[in-house]
């Protein structure tokens, strides 16, 4: 019982990262589920959708790099014992 009270701790945490995070045009957060990563360690996957009418670009990509890079650093701050997984998907 109290594993899962500290993991809605972290999730509502993380949820208040991300809200308060700038995210680029045509992205949206879509969903943080627990996990676990291939050495058996508990993670976090953060899923983004993104909007396809926006083309894919050096200078997009970047846009999307400084984005997951400002949450991730932000999350470590919480010195959480979860590794932050990134995922990105299309806008339906």
């Amino acid at each position: 019982m109290a594993t899962a009270a500290v993991q809605l701790d972290e999730e509502t945490l993380i949820r208040e990262i991300i809200a308060q995070t700038d995210l680029p045009e045509g992205v949206k957060f879509k969903r943080i589920e627990p996990t676990t990563e291939w050495t058996g360690e508990a993670a976090w996957r953060i899923t983004f959708s993104v909007k396809r009418s926006i083309p894919l670009t050096k200078r997009r990509l970047e846009e999307l790099r400084r984005m997951r890079h400002s949450i991730q650093d932000r999350i470590f701050a919480l010195k959480s014992d979860k590794w932050p997984f990134f995922s990105f998907v299309d806008a339906r």
